[in-house]
């Protein structure tokens, strides 16, 4: 009898200490590719990988726009709160499903540079990731 008890005990403690299914892992880092449709604008000047992945980009005091996607998630997180667009003057982010649209208003400024950095975040029920979208802007007229 105590033979059957043990493997019964031991089943029974397992499904009921096993991991809720409901809890998200974290996966890998965020994979991006991106198209820049104003280069002489806007460039990319680096990347950054490992858990949180960083993609920074610059921009000059012309108008510019940059498309990322998001090549292993299908849907992006509101960028803060619940909104899908981000604003901060010198530079609009819309995400459209796993689309980032990032463009550069034609600005003005008094000071030479600016930077934001915009944490972009997505996850599938099953994983999570975060990416880091990193902008530059200059306001002198000699180069991106």
């Amino acid at each position: 009898m105590k033979k059957l008890l043990l493997p019964f005990i031991m089943l029974f403690c397992m499904l009921f200490t096993a991991c809720d299914k409901d809890d998200i892992l974290p996966g890998g880092p965020m994979i991006w590719s991106y198209e820049i449709l104003t280069p002489e604008n806007v460039e990319h000047i680096g990347s950054a990988g490992g858990w949180v992945s960083e993609y920074h980009f610059k921009g000059n005091s012309k108008e510019g726009d940059i498309v990322m996607t998001c090549e292993n998630f299908d849907v992006l997180n509101p960028i803060s709160g619940d909104s899908y667009t981000y604003d901060c003057g010198w530079a609009v982010l819309k995400l459209e499903a796993n689309r980032l649209k990032i463009h550069f208003p034609p600005c003005i400024s008094d000071v030479p540079e600016v930077y934001k950095g915009i944490k972009i975040s997505a996850n599938d029920g099953k994983r999570k990731a975060l990416a880091i979208i990193c902008l530059y802007r200059t306001f002198k007229d000699e180069q991106p």
